[in-house]
């Protein structure tokens, strides 16, 4: 399984859970309490509202795709794109599959900067990661 976080007019957010009962767990490590979420009607979703969010479920199984401004099509749009980019590898490993879906998701979230500005973005991540991997190592 494979989940996709959205921010209408902002970055996508790629990630595996481990199991059904981490799902929420993600949920509350990327997303701000109060927010509004939109889903599919996934069980794995019902305690989100308990959680503090702001909940709102279109039913699939009851072809039901849209409900005013609810629904998930940003999502799946993304979720299409990223297996169009992965078809072309031809199957991925279960272990590598985080990492591939994060370049995915570095891929499409700077898709509208120059390649300069890409690469002082990868820069940055690449010294924040050296800059903490240095500072464990040293105590």
């Amino acid at each position: 399984m494979v989940m996709c976080y959205h921010k209408r007019g902002g970055n996508t957010i790629f990630t595996v859970p481990q199991n059904y009962d981490s799902i929420a767990r993600l949920v509350c490590s990327v997303i701000i309490k109060g927010s509004r979420i939109n889903t599919d009607e996934y069980r794995a979703y019902n305690s989100l509202e308990s959680l503090g969010y702001d909940h709102r479920a279109v039913n699939h199984g009851l072809k039901e795709y849209a409900r005013g401004d609810v629904h998930t099509n940003n999502c799946e749009c993304r979720t299409a794109l990223l297996r169009l980019w992965m078809a072309k590898h031809r199957g991925v490993n279960k272990f590598n599959l985080e990492l591939y879906l994060k370049t995915f998701q570095f891929i499409h979230n700077t898709r509208h900067l120059d390649d300069y500005s890409k690469f002082l973005r990868i820069l940055s991540v690449v010294y924040m990661a050296t800059r903490f991997y240095i500072k464990s190592v040293k105590k």
